[in-house]
């Protein structure tokens, strides 16, 4: 059997680093990008009691008239929801999140773990 090499605390630290910056990119970009979904336009965040009663599918845009959640029709009227610094706190929250971490990020909550940084409850439950 070939010897196992394991990497230095401070190598698996930087690839932690570089994982959670790439996420938090991918983060802003899904909740930047024009769409009904993100756009202030949307009949669910112009009617927040309409929202409870509106399916995925059936929410649209004032502005650009666009029925499809996830597209726009006119990317010029487009309107985020969010800025950029309440997006990127959200993050910060999500990926604190004990819940959140391992579902939506589960390479991070790994590395976490193999740094001892983050522990489940899991564990526990089965002893």
């Amino acid at each position: 059997m070939a010897d196992i090499k394991l990497k230095s605390q401070q190598e698996i630290l930087k690839r932690l680093r570089d994982l959670i910056h790439r996420h938090k990119k991918r983060y802003l970009k899904k909740y930047l990008a024009p769409s009904v979904n993100n756009c202030r336009g949307s009949l669910a965040y112009l009617r927040p009691d309409l929202a409870e009663h509106l399916d995925y599918n059936e929410d649209r845009c004032t502005f650009c008239k666009c029925k499809d959640p996830g597209s726009c029709n006119d990317p010029e009227l487009f309107k985020p929801r969010y800025t950029k610094d309440e997006i990127i706190e959200k993050f910060k929250e999500d990926i604190k999140d004990p819940q959140k971490l391992p579902r939506d990020f589960r390479d991070v909550a790994i590395l976490m773990w193999v740094l001892g940084l983050f522990d489940t409850d899991n564990d526990d439950d089965k002893n």
